[in-house]
């Protein structure tokens, strides 16, 4: 049986977790399931999720500013983010919406009534176009570049490298902005060590794909 898709569950609640995975795990969809946000990152980079399904004990600041960065970011926009609740105050509907959350459903709900919600959620996340250019086709679920019906496989931070310029074709990225992305403005990581994934990028998908932008940083010219 295929699998209907991937659900990451982050829920403290872990009776309430596993009730719900139990169900889901029965409709053919995988289930990924945490206890805390701060594992969540490694999770969504290690796997193809297609939806996050939070528990509104996460709903407080670190939870907004939690969903305002996965929307923001290049890597993980894409992904769909249910808000589950008991409270149905408007007030915490308009912030959960407000952030960024693509659903907010209020609790006690049939599980039947939830199956629908998920695979309504399913059916949109695969109308979306594809993101395409004319020569160049990043596949997120399978973690590969495809250039000319070529399949190149990148290592991660030069597959996240890819995706940043990917996100925003002709866009120039500073090397500042590269640095904030993928090492969360590390200080050892230094202006060479983008270099050097860049330079690594251009052997696999052509010297003409990415420019440089002379003191600044590159762009993705393939459009």
């Amino acid at each position: 049986m295929l699998s209907a898709g991937t659900i990451l569950l982050l829920d403290e609640n872990k009776r309430q977790q596993e009730g719900l995975s139990v169900f889901l795990l029965e409709n053919h969809f995988e289930i990924v399931k945490l206890d805390r946000s701060a594992k969540l990152e490694a999770q969504l980079l290690s796997k193809s999720i297609d939806i996050i399904v939070v528990s509104v004990n996460f709903f407080n600041e670190e939870g907004v500013q939690l969903i305002k960065l996965l929307k923001t970011s290049p890597f993980f926009k894409d992904i769909f983010i249910v808000m589950l609740s008991q409270k149905i105050e408007d007030e915490t509907q308009v912030i959960a919406l407000e952030s960024g959350a693509d659903a907010f459903w209020v609790q006690p709900m049939a599980q039947w009534v939830m199956l629908r919600r998920i695979k309504a959620l399913m059916r949109r996340k695969k109308q979306k176009s594809p993101r395409l250019t004319k020569a160049l086709y990043i596949d997120y679920d399978r973690y590969l570049i495809i250039k000319d019906n070529r399949e190149i496989f990148l290592p991660k931070k030069e597959f996240q490298l890819l995706s940043l310029l990917y996100s925003k074709p002709k866009k120039v990225f500073s090397r500042e902005e590269i640095k904030s992305f993928l090492w969360n403005n590390s200080d050892s990581v230094k202006t060479r060590t983008i270099d050097v994934h860049i330079r690594k990028i251009r052997e696999k998908v052509g010297e003409d794909a990415i420019t440089t932008v002379q003191g600044i940083g590159y762009k993705l010219e393939i459009a």
